[in-house]
């Protein structure tokens, strides 16, 4: 096995796991098989000719791979999000090299074939003749001492941050050539990545001469398909009142989001969450973390729809419980802002501590279904139990709290974060 993976990279990938349990979902959790039935389901990712200090990453690992690597069997049928980097041998620069991923939906038993091509840098898959004859090889077992095999360890967390990615969320998001690429760094123009409200212009075919210039290299057919996130508010016409609970209550923006977007299908909406997760986590795009931070601000602010919509919330905290679970502490914090202190600190730049509190506080309300409930209460105990505060601690952090202003007008309501956006309040 060492002589296939030569080294590790990234240990942050190695999460540790906290004693905060959501066991009432247990039966709810798609089954692992038994192994004799993995054996006859388990499938394989077939890797030829990478060169040396090749870095290759399926799920949660990353390797720096040995001269004998071709691949990894005895993996689950399902999602998974493979990726992989340049590197001198024995160097663990990869980990913060430029990555190059995507995702593939495997069937029981299949075996896909890559190859690595010098021309390009990247992993391509082969032609159907060619990819046949290797994957019969894998199947006569020809390849079993050059395939390391996968975690099954790591497989029941894997699926907790995936089981809502389904095939027809992922053709609906990846790019036009399916590969996901680091992006550190957005575009220069505003108006190609969302805004704080989610919403966002169409997307370049490539490049202009201000990103060019600037040194940011946006690739032709590399861009995320993400929704749009609706800007609700703006055409709504109330007033007083009824026009501040527009502004904070994000559940019309929710609802348009779902039937423009999904077809009313909210779990392709909780899919398209941890499709954005996972592209951050792994492959480094800041797209991916700016859609995944403006769906969690929108959903975490949708108090009505809490009522109308109690199964896509009961889904939605145990993806947040999962994701907050496993995600490594530079991802919470320093990520998100912080460049250097302690976790507290860099929470305090971080969106975070802003909507969470508000998210569990509106679920924790014994009208709401049981299991809105619960969820809810399991998420608390993970927040103070991963942060070391209360729940009202944890939001004290926030930078972004309602100012009340009085004008000419009366009252008025202004966020920090939206300071072009006041909304009056009825006395």
């Amino acid at each position: 096995y060492t002589t296939l993976f030569r080294s590790r990279g990234s240990s942050s990938f190695f999460f540790s796991k906290l004693e905060v349990s959501m066991a009432d979902d247990i039966a709810e959790a798609p089954e692992i098989p038994d192994d004799e039935e993995m054996r006859q389901v388990a499938c394989t990712i077939l890797v030829l000719d990478c060169p040396p200090g090749f870095h290759f990453g399926l799920d949660y690992l990353f390797w720096t791979v040995g001269p004998r690597f071709s691949g990894v069997r005895g993996i689950p049928p399902g999602p998974h999000f493979f990726y992989y980097a340049q590197g001198q041998a024995g160097s663990m620069g990869a980990e913060y090299a430029e990555r190059l991923g995507r995702f593939v939906h495997l069937d029981p038993a299949e075996v896909i074939v890559l190859r690595y091509n010098e021309d390009t840098e990247q992993l391509s898959f082969l032609e159907p003749g060619e990819a046949g004859r290797l994957a019969d090889g894998v199947r006569r077992h020809e390849f079993d001492k050059q395939l390391g095999p996968y975690p099954m360890e790591k497989h029941k967390d894997w699926v907790e941050l995936t089981q809502f990615i389904s095939p027809l969320v992922v053709a609906k998001i990846e790019p036009v050539n399916s590969v996901v690429i680091s992006r550190t760094q957005g575009p220069a123009q505003d108006d190609e990545l969302p805004d704080e409200d989610g919403v966002k212009a169409p997307k370049p075919a490539a490049a202009s001469q201000k990103d060019q210039d600037a040194g940011i290299n946006i690739e032709p057919n590399t861009t995320l398909s993400f929704s749009t996130i609706p800007k609700g508010r703006s055409r709504h016409k109330a007033v007083g009142a009824e026009l501040t609970k527009a502004h904070f209550d994000k559940s019309e923006a929710l609802g348009e989001l779902l039937a423009n977007e999904h077809g009313g299908r909210e779990n392709d909406l909780l899919g398209e969450l941890q499709f954005a997760f996972i592209c951050f986590l792994l492959a480094y795009n800041i797209e991916a973390f700016i859609q995944w931070k403006n769906l969690v601000m929108m959903l975490c602010a949708s108090e009505d729809a809490t009522r109308a919509r109690p199964q896509l919330f009961a889904d939605l905290l145990r993806v947040l419980h999962a994701q907050l679970l496993q995600a490594p502490e530079d991802f919470l914090g320093g990520a998100v802002g912080a460049e250097e202190g302690t976790l507290g600190e860099a929470l305090q730049a971080s969106f975070l501590c802003s909507c969470l509190p508000d998210l569990i506080e509106i679920c924790e309300d014994e009208t709401l279904p049981k299991k809105v409930f619960k969820r809810a209460r399991f998420l608390r105990e993970l927040l103070e139990q991963r942060f070391k505060m209360t729940l009202v601690e944890f939001a004290q952090l926030r930078e972004d709290g309602p100012v009340v202003v009085e004008t000419e007008d009366g009252p008025m309501i202004v966020m920090d974060d939206d300071e072009d956006a006041p909304m009056i309040v009825d006395e």
